[in-house]
C-alpha cells in the first residue's frame, strides 16, 4: 500500500502529522524497516529533516531500532552529528541508555563523532560511567577513534 502511494507523483512524502512528525520519522521511531526503506527510495524524501524535535535517525536511536538505524545511516548526509531538541547527539543518546549494540552500530560509521560533549563539557565516557553502563565504557575505550587522553581522566 505504501509503495503504491509513493509511486503517485502527488504524494507529499514530507507532510507532518499533529505531532510534527513526517512519515519517515514515524516509521523510524516505530522500527518499521520496510516503510523506512520504501520512503528512502522516494526522490523527494527529506532524510535529514528535523521537523519536530529530532531527525528520523535520532528517533530510531532513541527507540532502539538497530535495523532502522543501520538503514538510515547509509542514506543520511548531515544528521549523524546533529543535536536534537534536547541537546543530545545520536551517540550520546545511545551511550546514556546503555544500548551497547546501538553504540556499536553507531561507532562503525566513521562520520559519527566519538569526541562529542554535552553543553557542560561532559564526555561520552563520563556519561557511560555515570550511568554505570560498564559494557559501553569498555566499548568506548577499545574504539580506535576514541581520544586516548580521556582514557586516563578521572570519572
Amino acid at each position: 500500500m505504501l509503495e503504491m502511494l509513493l509511486e503517485r507523483n502527488e504524494t507529499e512524502v514530507n507532510i507532518t502529522d499533529a505531532n510534527r512528525r513526517t512519515p519517515l520519522q514515524r516509521a523510524a521511531a516505530m522500527g518499521q524497516v520496510d516503510a523506512v526503506s520504501a520512503l528512502l527510495r522516494h526522490p523527494k524524501i527529506d532524510i535529514d529533516g528535523t521537523r519536530g524535535s529530532a531527525t528520523a535517525l535520532h528517533l530510531a536511536v532513541r527507540a532502539g531500532h538497530i535495523k532502522a538505524v543501520a538503514i538510515l545511516l547509509h542514506r543520511v548526509q548531515e544528521s549523524v552529528n546533529y543535536r536534537d531538541a534536547y541537546g543530545k547527539y545520536l551517540l550520546q543518546t545511545a551511550v546514556c541508555s546503555g544500548a551497547h549494540d546501538m553504540v556499536a552500530v553507531l561507532l562503525q560509521d566513521a562520520r559519527v563523532d566519538v569526541q562529542v560533549q554535552d553543553r557542560h563539557g561532559a564526555t561520552l565516557l563520563q556519561f557511560a560511567a555515570q550511568h554505570e553502563h560498564l559494557n559501553v565504557v569498555d566499548l568506548l575505550l577499545k574504539h580506535p577513534r576514541f581520544d586516548s587522553a580521556e582514557r586516563n581522566c578521572s570519572i
